[in-house]
């Protein structure tokens, strides 16, 4: 038995190796997009990141198989529209962790530092540690104001918002999207991500 770590970009099967007593890892849903509201004077507001979810369980509890679903980063917005959420990423029916939604990190499986950045209505996106960071928004006191993405320290970062420009996408895992006023296209949330390591 040696030790191991995959990670899971893409929905795939788990197979369970012999020999662990314990499996570990991290998991991320995906990232919001941000808004586009077509208007220099209205504020539009930035995807946010998702949350992380640290897990740690015994071996036994896993099935020979697992399917690993990787949540999908929320599209990008063309319309006036609202940021679309970030999908859900699941390992079988044991772990799930929901992705972010267009107003707040997701906190499901703990709070700060493993929530995802916030996106707020006139400030650049909100960092993260183990969470992924919050796309840019729009201010609508400072019409030529857009903010950058907000960080992360082992997650992705969130895009830039624009003002006339579009938004920029998030970084994998989990990052949120940029917002635009009158750009074409606002950023879209990254693709969510797991992470399993064994412990012997």
């Amino acid at each position: 038995v040696s030790a191991f770590q995959r990670t899971f970009t893409s929905t795939a099967t788990f197979t369970k190796p012999p020999g662990y007593k314990v499996f570990c890892g991290l998991m991320w849903g995906g990232g919001a997009s941000g808004d586009r509201t077509d208007n220099i004077l209205l504020a539009a507001r930035g995807g946010s990141g998702s949350g992380a979810f640290r897990f740690e369980l015994s071996a036994s509890v896993f099935a020979a198989t697992e399917t690993v679903t990787i949540g999908a980063g929320g599209a990008a917005v063309t319309g006036v529209a609202n940021g679309n959420s970030g999908g859900t990423t699941s390992i079988g029916t044991l772990l799930t962790q929901a992705g972010a939604t267009r107003t707040a990190g997701s906190t499901t499986g703990g709070i700060a530092p493993w929530g995802g950045g916030d996106s707020t209505a006139t400030s650049n996106g909100v960092s993260a540690i183990y969470g992924a960071g919050a796309g840019g928004s729009t201010n609508d006191s400072n019409p030529g104001s857009a903010g950058t993405g907000g960080s992360s320290t082992v997650a992705g970062a969130g895009g830039a918002g624009g003002t006339n420009v579009n938004g920029t996408d998030g970084t994998a895992p989990g990052g949120g999207g940029g917002a635009t006023k009158t750009g074409t296209t606002s950023g879209a949330g990254a693709r969510g991500e797991v992470r399993i390591w064994g412990v012997i």
